[in-house]
């Protein structure tokens, strides 16, 4: 009778963490709905707003701001280049056998 009073518990437990899970589960389920549901209704959203930008003609803006910031970046490594090349002739002339280096 001991035997079964243990098996009669350990049913009931296996019985207890089976509704537990199942509870668990059917709460994943709904909160993962629950987020579809909500990155469906952001994607919605960014489409209407990106809709509406391009009726208004902002995506033309954004695109000349874009090219501005482009041409600005090809100017800033122009001039990178242009002080790299300073700098070597200063090396180039430090280097140079001359009057002034012959003296030192």
């Amino acid at each position: 009778s001991q035997a079964v009073g243990i098996l009669d518990d350990f049913q009931s437990g296996c019985v207890t963490q089976l509704l537990k899970h199942q509870h668990t589960e059917r709460h994943y389920d709904t909160h993962s709905f629950r987020f579809s549901k909500l990155n469906k209704t952001l994607e919605d959203y960014d489409k209407k707003r990106d809709d509406e930008k391009q009726q208004r003609g902002e995506v033309a803006e954004d695109e000349d701001q874009q090219a501005q910031g482009e041409k600005g970046e090809e100017n800033n490594l122009h001039g990178l280049q242009k002080q790299e090349e300073g700098a070597l002739h200063i090396r180039e002339a430090e280097d140079a056998p001359g009057p002034a280096s012959s003296s030192a």
